[in-house]
């Protein structure tokens, strides 16, 4: 009985020591990022519409009531700046659940489980994928900025402020 304790040990022992061996974390979290990356690039109908929802509230609020922005106090007839912090959180919330479905996806297809068996950190499994959404919502809050700008943002802060919102 306590030869197969002692089995189990170093069983154990060797599992843990092929974990702590291997690739670097910051290795595997770029690997795993990268991957998620080309995932969503793969498929760009799981981007665009959060793009779309960001832009969609930009134009149609900048459109409806930019006139109505002269009766808020201290507001003046920059509206867009006013507007604009909506139109991006409205996507960045659209564009978390699209980085939350890559994950459940590969839950589902048993991906998840293979990743699992390797010898590859459950953090980085988790902050792999975490990292190429937040990598994909910047990329969407600069083209709604690049929008904004072109629509006539002047932001108080300067270019500072405007790089302090990603």
């Amino acid at each position: 009985m306590a030869v197969a304790a002692q089995k189990q040990k170093v069983t154990r022992t060797e599992t843990t020591a092929s974990r702590e061996g291997g690739m670097p974390f910051l290795l595997q979290v770029s690997t795993l990022t990268w991957r998620s990356l080309m995932t969503i690039l793969r498929s760009p109908a799981e981007i665009i519409p959060s793009i779309f929802i960001s832009v969609f509230f930009l134009l149609i609020y900048e459109g409806s009531f930019s006139q109505a922005a002269s009766f808020i106090p201290g507001l003046g007839a920059n509206y867009i700046a006013f507007i604009l912090p909506f139109s991006l959180v409205s996507g960045a919330l659209s564009g978390s659940s699209s980085a939350s479905q890559n994950l459940v996806r590969d839950i589902e297809n048993g991906y998840f489980d293979k990743l699992l068996l390797t010898p590859v950190s459950r953090a980085a499994l988790l902050l792999g994928p975490i990292l190429a959404g937040g990598l994909a919502l910047a990329v969407q809050t600069i083209i709604v900025i690049l929008l904004g700008l072109l629509l006539g943002l002047e932001s108080v802060t300067g270019i500072l402020g405007l790089i302090a919102v990603l």
